[in-house]
């Protein structure tokens, strides 16, 4: 269970759905784990990144550089959509504000479950609380886009493939 917290929190930080995000995530995690190994008595460094990330200034750069890696991912994946649809400018960067607010939307829960004091309920129910943002992006893509949605829902099937490295 521990490493696949760890895991999860690699890919929080360094950013949800992107190519950097594991070294990036990867690079501040040993960065963090060292300097807190200093500062807590727990043998578990996560619950000592927990307790860091309540602190809504800590939360705000952590989305702010998830933000900073995620919006050129968001141009390379989604660009050709926002051609695809003919999009102005301002629609395609209205979309991506939603697109990147769907990807970050899991990340303030993501990082509480870090937390080894958690249990299984209050997991459950951060894990729920993750689902709903994300669907109340899906809904506003929708309301947005309205009858290009099923041309985004497509497009974006085909996300991972773009992904690949080869």
């Amino acid at each position: 269970v521990q490493w696949s917290a760890y895991m999860i929190f690699v890919v929080l930080i360094g950013g949800i759905g992107t190519l950097e995000g594991p070294i990036i995530g990867t690079i501040v995690f040993f960065v963090l784990q060292q300097t807190l190994a200093a500062k807590t008595n727990s043998s578990n460094p996560l619950a000592g990144m927990a307790k860091m990330f309540s602190d809504p200034k800590m939360k705000e750069m952590i989305k702010t550089q998830q933000k900073a890696v995620m919006g050129p991912m968001i141009d390379k994946q989604y660009g050709a959509l926002f051609q695809q649809l003919n999009m102005t400018p301002e629609e395609g960067a209205q979309l991506k504000t939603l697109l990147l607010n769907k990807m970050l939307a899991g990340a303030d829960a993501g990082m509480s479950m870090l937390d080894d004091s958690l249990d299984a309920a209050k997991r459950a129910e951060l894990t729920k609380q993750m689902k709903t943002a994300t669907d109340e992006y899906d809904a506003q893509i929708k309301q947005f886009l309205g009858d290009a949605y099923p041309s985004y829902q497509n497009y974006e099937k085909t996300v991972p493939d773009r992904m690949e490295v080869s």
